[in-house]
């Protein structure tokens, strides 16, 4: 299966491992950005390992989204048969429809 990551995911992810580096070092940063994107490499042999995401909001219903906790946050994304997409990497507590809205 072929990952995509999207813009909000990449940017994200930068974030992230930026945020990690100020205030764990470059080596703690690096073995969760490692952690994350075998994670990603899990879900691409095993697509329906997170959970279907629910919820009311109309428009999140259109997104197909499935979720998966990560550590500290919650790897949102979705798939078909041949492409696994990373739409967005979120805090535990964070709604996907604040950054995928």
């Amino acid at each position: 299966m072929q990952l995509e990551i999207s813009e909000t995911a990449y940017s994200q992810i930068k974030e992230i491992y930026e945020y990690g580096q100020k205030y764990w070092g470059i080596d703690k940063s690096d073995a969760y950005l490692r952690s994350l994107f075998d994670t990603f490499e899990m879900l691409q042999q095993y697509p329906n390992a997170g959970r279907k995401f629910n919820n009311d909001q109309e428009f999140l219903k259109n997104y197909n989204l499935f979720h998966l906790p990560h550590e500290s946050h919650q790897i949102f994304y979705k798939h078909d048969k041949t492409t696994l997409t990373i739409l967005a990497i979120g805090s535990k507590w964070q709604l996907p429809d604040s950054f995928l809205g």
